[in-house]
């Protein structure tokens, strides 16, 4: 014989309905409590995107932001990370500086890093995501191209002109108002390194120029030239890397020609502003 809920007593109807209610306010507190758990901080995507193992401080701390300051990034592999602290101090109440959260290594990995790095911060359901766009970006990839890996170079001139004409395209149409600086490559230490061969940073600079033939409203950073006439600013003889003098005379330029552009910037919104 059926048992249906018409002919049920009628304490067992107001408990069978007082039991859905029950198993529908639960499902709502559950779905909220889900909610507020998978929310996340501005500060937790960038410590995501840097990885567990690597504490998101120093270099890659994300900066106060002042809402009132042109936002600058800085992207780039070791000789930009050493330099970064430099650029932020001269362009402190200046400019609020990020910088990429890790090495930007070669130059093929720049357009998949950055599209990581934006779909992270920029998605709208992250607590204080970046709402801004950058006023300038500088970047660097030069270094780990040209060396090489098991005897075989890591992105040959040829390669490296065509990843150099994909990152421009790419920030064309993604950064369209923003100031592009690219810095050259800085020199190879005089008493050379083993993974790389003397004289390789010019010939990748000469490709830089190049492209940027094509592309003239990137604004070249000659580190390069800056740095050639100095070999005591090398960290050791057999190492890419530089010590604190020359990595704060690279700072001090960088911090001056994103200035320069950031000035630059601002003559162009005022003339547009003053036209009638």
């Amino acid at each position: 014989m059926s048992f249906h809920l018409h002919n049920r007593p009628a304490f067992l109807k107001r408990s069978y309905s007082q039991l859905r209610s029950m198993s529908s306010i639960v499902f709502v507190l559950a779905i909220g409590i889900q909610s507020v758990a998978a929310a996340q901080t501005a500060e937790e995507a960038w410590a995501k995107l840097r990885g567990a193992e690597r504490k998101v401080t120093g270099v890659y701390q994300l900066p106060e932001r002042d809402p009132k300051l042109p936002n600058v990034f800085i992207y780039g592999d070791s000789i930009s990370i050493h330099y970064t602290p430099t650029v932020r101090e001269v362009l402190a109440g200046k400019a609020n500086v990020y910088r990429f959260y890790g090495n930007g290594n070669h130059s093929g990995r720049f357009i998949p890093a950055m599209t990581k790095m934006h779909t992270a911060m920029r998605d709208e359901n992250v607590e204080g995501h970046w709402d801004f766009k950058w006023d300038v970006i500088h970047l660097n990839v030069g270094i780990h191209d040209l060396k090489y890996v098991r005897n075989k170079q890591m992105n040959p001139p040829a390669q490296y002109e065509k990843n150099l004409r994909a990152i421009f395209d790419f920030l064309e149409k993604t950064e369209p108002d923003t100031k592009i600086i690219f810095a050259s490559t800085t020199p190879l230490p005089p008493g050379g390194v083993s993974y790389c061969k003397p004289g390789d940073s010019a010939v990748y600079n000469e490709v830089v120029k190049k492209v940027l033939k094509d592309y003239p409203k990137v604004i070249l950073n000659d580190l390069y030239a800056l740095t050639k006439p100095n070999p005591d600013w090398y960290r050791k003889p057999a190492d890419v890397h530089f010590g604190k003098e020359g990595c704060h005379k690279q700072g001090e330029q960088v911090a001056t020609r994103i200035l320069e552009a950031l000035n630059y910037r601002k003559s162009q919104t005022a003339n547009e502003t003053a036209k009638p």
